[in-house]
């Protein structure tokens, strides 16, 4: 069954706290996305990656939501009754008491929180969403917070432990007169230890659109981490595995997808502006959306950072570094990606598109796009190992490209002729170590069964689409070579 519309509601100015505390792991997952209920493919499960500093290392994390088969997956309606029940805990909390484990709340008071008239279908949805949010699991792999031990956690959660619907039996044989709904422990501990953003409920009330809503706590993050450099970038296809939307291809397409939303959010003072660029890469087009600083929005998260509450360690996530010359760990990422692509040996790659600042990576995409479409590979004895000379000579000095001269040509631009030969003795000697490499794990290889080696085929082919999405606009030899790559490690690592 497709998925039911959820329409335009929201919360109506007026009813609740003028601010609310939101647990922060939860309120920046993408737990709650635009489309939710019931996928027309009846999946049950969808993971969403992250990028989370641990250890002073910048690593992948995931959260796997899985949804139960009545109820579907929790949608951007399912935050605005979940922010309801957040306005009573914020109230109590404001009042100085405790945090309360079980809340009893009456459906009428709950609906027009959320700005809803009284009516028999508003009812009953309040119910399945109550139900939808106690159904759906939480499979974290470093990607919650754990404000108590202080660590990224590898469990299990739900956003409520237990929901009794008004009108069911209590433990003592009555009847309950309102619904009756038990924060989970995990929430709490992290109430008490300040991990929340506090978020502006009435100004949340007046937005009208889906994305519009589901952006406001991730900007709050986004935002803050990024406070320094004025604006936060966001791959649009990333954005929109967050969101649950559909990834368009052309901008045009993603501005009347996005557009409605974004410039709600200007009218509301959340951004200054907003604009669809091109990303920094090579290959298939990417997008990436940007987001303007609104000095008052900005100013008003500061003052809450003041306060200890709701905000993020700087290091907390992707795009959050305060040097404007910095660029994400996703850029690095792609551009690592677009250098595989090419033949580099991907630890090579990785290694050397993490050293980059922001400039030096556009001029290093030249260099890229330069050696694709102006360099005579046949005249080269290693491609690869010649663009990586390229590469490293302009961290030196920045190399000057001439559309269409000869290879040779390009490195005489060189300033200093001992630096150039040193650089490409360095590549020379990298390139024997990886042959050296190549050379015994194939012939490891070699000595597979054949059921083994078809084994390992099958498992390099899936996780080819799951490390390199992109990987069908690859030339068949670039993927292939990827392959082998990805098979290589996989019997190093033992299968």
């Amino acid at each position: 069954m497709p998925r039911k519309k959820t329409g335009t509601s929201a919360p109506r100015a007026g009813n609740g706290p003028e601010r609310i505390r939101v647990e922060k792991s939860l309120a920046t997952l993408g737990f709650f996305s635009v489309r939710g209920g019931i996928p027309r493919d009846k999946s049950t499960e969808r993971t969403i990656t992250l990028k989370r500093t641990i250890g002073g290392e910048m690593i992948d994390v995931s959260a796997t939501i899985i949804a139960s088969k009545k109820f579907g997956f929790p949608r951007t309606s399912d935050q605005d009754c979940y922010f309801s029940i957040l306005s009573f805990v914020s109230e109590a909390v404001s009042r100085g008491a405790r945090i309360p484990a079980m809340l009893e709340l009456s459906p009428a008071e709950l609906l027009r929180r959320q700005g809803k008239t009284l009516s028999g279908d508003n009812y009953e949805d309040l119910e399945n969403q109550l139900l939808r949010l106690a159904t759906t699991t939480i499979v974290s792999e470093s990607a919650i917070w754990n404000a108590g031990k202080k660590q990224w956690s590898k469990d299990v959660f739900r956003v409520f432990d237990r929901v009794l619907l008004k009108g069911e039996e209590l433990e003592d044989g009555t009847t309950a007169r309102r619904h009756c709904i038990w924060l989970s422990s995990w929430q709490i501990e992290n109430f008490k230890n300040g991990y929340l953003l506090l978020i502006d409920y009435e100004k949340y009330s007046r937005l009208r659109n889906e994305i519009s809503r589901a952006l406001v706590p991730l900007l709050q993050v986004w935002l803050f981490a990024s406070r320094r450099t004025g604006k936060f970038e966001k791959l649009y296809e990333d954005l929109a595995k967050i969101l649950d939307i559909k990834v368009e291809q052309f901008p045009a397409d993603i501005k009347k997808q996005l557009g409605p939303s974004l410039d709600e959010l200007i009218r509301e003072g959340y951004i200054r502006d907003w604009a669809i660029e091109r990303a920094v890469g090579l290959g298939a087009k990417r997008y990436k959306i940007v987001f303007h600083h609104s000095k008052a929005f900005l100013n008003e998260i500061e003052r809450r950072a003041k306060a200890q509450l709701a905000l993020p360690e700087l290091d907390d996530l992707e795009g959050s570094a305060d040097d404007g010359g910095a660029i994400s760990e996703d850029e690095a990422h792609r551009f690592g990606d677009d250098l595989i692509a090419v033949g580099v040996h991907p630890a090579v790659a990785r290694k050397h598109a993490r050293t980059l600042e922001r400039e030096q990576l556009d001029r290093a995409s030249r260099i890229v796009e330069y050696f694709r479409s102006s360099i005579d590979h046949a005249k080269l004895k290693s491609p690869p190992a010649f663009l990586m000379s390229l590469l490293k000579a302009d961290l030196e000095a920045p190399v000057e490209l001439r559309v269409r001269a000869a290879a040779v040509d390009v490195l005489q631009r060189g300033a200093n002729p001992e630096l150039d030969a040193e650089i490409e003795r360095r590549a020379v000697a990298e390139l024997a170590v990886m042959r050296a490499y190549e050379a015994e794990t194939d012939e490891m290889l070699s000595s597979l069964l054949p059921l083994e080696l078809a084994g390992l085929n099958d498992r390099a082919e899936r996780l080819l689409d799951v490390e390199y999405p992109s990987n069908h606009t690859w030339s068949a030899e670039a993927r292939q070579r990827q392959m082998r790559v990805i098979l290589r490690r996989l019997v190093r690592e033992g299968g």
